[in-house]
C-alpha cells in the first residue's frame, strides 16, 4: 500500500469511527432545549473577547488519487507558473488581525511590499494602504455601515477569514453558529450526549436546506455539530455534505483562554467529493496571541492618521461646488464658441 493510500485509509477510519461513536447515543430533547439556549447566551458573551493574533494557512493534500493527479496535470498546463498546483507541496501564507467585540480588523502585508489595513468599527468600514517606504496611509475603501444591506453583506464576508479564524469554535463554515440555530432552514434531526477523550460533549445531528437561490452555498445536509458545553458551547467539530457533493469534516483544538472563552491554537479542513472520494484536501490553520485587550482606537481612520469621515454632511461641498463651477465655466464657453462662429 502506498504512502497516498495508507493516508487514505487512516483518514476514513478515523472519520467512520467518530462518527459511528457519536451516532451511538438516544435523542435528548431537554439537552436540545440546553444547547440552544447556551448558544444563544455565548453569542451575547463574546463581545468580551479582545484579541490580536497571527496565523499561518496550509493548503495540501491528505491523499491524491490518480485521477485527481491527471486533472490537475491537464489544470496546470494551461495556468501560469504561480498559478500552478503540486498535489505533493504544501502551500502555506500567513494572516494577522484583531477583533474587539464586534469590531474588526485585518492587516495585510503586500507581496509587492507595503501594508494594507482592512477594519470595521460601530459606524463605518474602510481599508487603507501605502507603498514601500511611504510612512502615510492613503485611503482606499470606506462605507457607511446599515446604509444599505448589500454592502453590509460584502464587508461581512470580508471580515469573516479574520472572524472565522479568531473565533473559529462558533463559526461554522463562514458564519456564526448562533445565526445558524436562528436561520429557518436548520432543522435539527437529533441531540445527544457524547463522550471522548473523558470530555462530556453534545452532538447535533442537522439539516440546513436553504431553498433561497442567492444563499445556496449555505446548503448543509446530512451536517452534524460537537460542542462542549463546559467552554461555552465551543465547536471541538463539525461536518457536512455541502453543495456540489463535497464532504467537509472540521476539527478544532482549544488553545489559550481569552476573556475565558477558548481562542484555537489550530484548526484543520478536511474535504472530499463524492465523486472522487480517495482524493482528500486538507486546510490547516494555526493561531498564536500576540496581545489582549486591542485599543478601541486601533479599529478608526483617525488612528492611522487621517481624518474620520463626517455621513452626516452632504459629499456636495466644497469639492462639489468646484465640481459645478468648473462645468458651468465649460459650458458658458462651449456657448460663446458657438455665438462667434455664428456671428462670422
Amino acid at each position: 500500500m502506498n504512502g497516498s493510500l495508507r493516508v487514505l485509509a487512516s483518514v476514513s477510519w478515523m472519520l467512520l469511527l467518530a462518527n459511528a461513536t457519536l451516532r451511538a447515543q438516544a435523542d435528548d430533547p431537554a439537552l436540545q432545549r440546553r444547547f440552544l439556549e447556551g448558544v444563544r447566551q455565548t453569542a451575547r458573551k463574546l463581545d468580551q473577547i479582545s484579541v490580536h493574533a497571527k496565523g499561518v494557512n496550509t493548503q495540501d493534500f491528505a491523499a491524491v488519487s490518480k485521477k485527481a493527479r491527471a486533472d490537475l496535470a491537464e489544470f496546470n498546463k494551461k495556468r501560469r507558473p504561480e498559478q500552478r498546483i503540486d498535489p505533493d507541496k504544501a502551500r502555506t501564507r500567513t494572516f494577522e488581525g484583531a477583533i474587539r467585540g464586534s469590531f474588526t480588523l485585518e492587516n495585510t502585508k503586500r507581496r509587492e511590499g507595503g501594508d494594507r489595513v482592512m477594519a470595521k468599527n460601530d459606524a463605518y468600514a474602510f481599508a487603507i494602504g501605502r507603498s514601500p517606504g511611504i510612512a502615510s496611509y492613503g485611503l482606499e475603501f470606506l462605507e457607511r455601515l446599515h446604509a444599505d444591506r448589500a454592502t453590509d453583506r460584502r464587508i461581512e464576508e470580508q471580515e469573516e477569514p479574520i472572524r472565522g479564524s479568531i473565533l473559529a469554535a462558533w463559526h461554522v463554515f463562514g458564519h456564526p453558529l448562533s445565526r445558524l440555530v436562528e436561520s429557518p432552514w436548520f432543522k435539527i434531526k437529533k441531540v445527544s450526549a457524547v463522550r471522548s477523550e473523558s470530555q462530556d460533549l453534545v452532538r447535533v445531528d442537522f439539516d440546513h436546506l436553504v431553498d433561497d437561490p442567492d444563499r445556496k452555498r449555505d446548503w448543509l445536509s446530512d451536517a452534524f455539530l460537537v460542542c462542549d458545553p463546559a467552554t461555552n458551547w465551543a465547536l471541538k467539530e463539525y461536518g457536512a455534505t455541502r453543495p456540489g457533493g463535497g464532504v467537509h469534516r472540521v476539527t478544532i483544538e482549544f488553545g489559550e483562554l481569552v476573556s475565558g472563552f477558548p481562542i484555537p491554537s489550530r484548526f484543520t479542513f478536511l474535504t472530499s467529493s463524492l465523486n472522487d472520494p480517495e482524493t482528500i484536501s486538507r486546510n490547516a490553520n494555526t493561531l498564536e496571541i500576540l496581545r489582549r485587550g486591542v485599543p478601541e482606537e486601533e479599529f478608526y481612520l483617525s488612528h492611522y492618521g487621517l481624518p474620520e469621515p463626517n455621513f452626516g454632511r452632504s459629499w456636495f461641498g466644497a469639492w462639489g461646488l468646484c465640481l459645478t463651477g468648473a462645468v458651468a465655466c465649460i459650458i458658458i464657453g462651449m456657448i460663446l464658441m458657438r455665438r462667434r462662429k455664428a456671428g462670422r
